[in-house]
């Protein structure tokens, strides 16, 4: 009896499809997970230059990583105002397989950030 050295290729290569599609969905959520901290660390940038500065933002006030939904500002008890932005965004989308999960706004970022005015 002779096997052949081909025995097994064709159910190696039905595990190599699954395993590459979650491969590729990981990725797509690290890639996420990295955008929105960049995106926070934008938004957090820009409010504290923007409290420091006392300039005043609007809603429609764009900074370096996107556009800024909503800023509130409170007063403080003791003097000065507390700032709070909060921003949107949708990260890149590196894979196919993670295309639906985009448009159907699953990945979607949501970035906060707080400054305190004197």
């Amino acid at each position: 009896m002779q096997r052949d050295h081909e025995e097994g290729s064709i159910e190696a290569g039905l595990t190599l499809i699954p395993t590459t599609a979650f491969f590729l969905l990981v990725l797509q959520l690290v890639v996420v997970g990295t955008y929105k901290t960049v995106e926070t660390l934008n938004l957090q940038s820009w409010l504290n230059k923007s409290a420091l500065f006392a300039i005043d933002g609007s809603s429609e006030t764009e900074y370096v990583g996107g556009k800024v939904n909503a800023i509130k500002s409170f007063q403080l008890p003791g003097g000065g105002e507390l700032l709070i932005a909060e921003s949107t965004s949708a990260p890149p989308v590196i894979s196919a397989f993670a295309a639906p999960l985009s448009e159907s706004g699953i990945f979607t970022v949501r970035s906060n950030a707080a400054a305190v005015r004197e």
